[in-house]
């Protein structure tokens, strides 16, 4: 099985002084990792058994958010890079008309295993 990762971020900007992680457990497939910076929360959302969903937002101070979705795609239907670009870009597409970006442009995302996409937006009404 392949591991599909799509990502946006909705920042208006900031810079971490310390991480730390947390771990959850994904049910047939192990523990999915996530690296935040000190003072975020992480809450997750199982989509269902080939889905993951998390969320990670600063306790306090800017309104930042952070979501991911991970998905399984099993050998029998594998899903080609241009159908996950596809459902990064549905998953955004909301955001896109209150965003300061406008328009829709994915970044390969590093992962130690499969592949992934993220697209960061910026909250237009955040900025003054």
């Amino acid at each position: 099985m392949r591991l599909l990762v799509t990502a946006f971020v909705l920042v208006i900007g900031f810079a971490p002084a310390a991480v730390h992680a947390e771990a959850f457990d994904w049910p047939g497939y192990g523990t999915v990792s996530v690296a935040v910076p000190t003072g975020w929360s992480v809450r997750k959302q199982s989509i269902n058994k080939e889905g993951f969903y998390l969320i990670a937002e600063p306790q306090t101070g800017p309104v930042v958010s952070a979501q991911f979705s991970l998905i399984i795609s099993p050998p029998e239907q594998p899903l080609r890079v241009e159908q996950v670009k596809g459902r990064l870009e549905d998953m955004t597409r909301q955001f896109l008309d209150h965003s300061v970006e406008k328009t829709f442009d994915p970044k390969p995302l590093t992962l130690s295993r499969g592949s992934g996409w993220v697209v960061e937006l910026t909250d237009a009404s955040l900025l003054g």
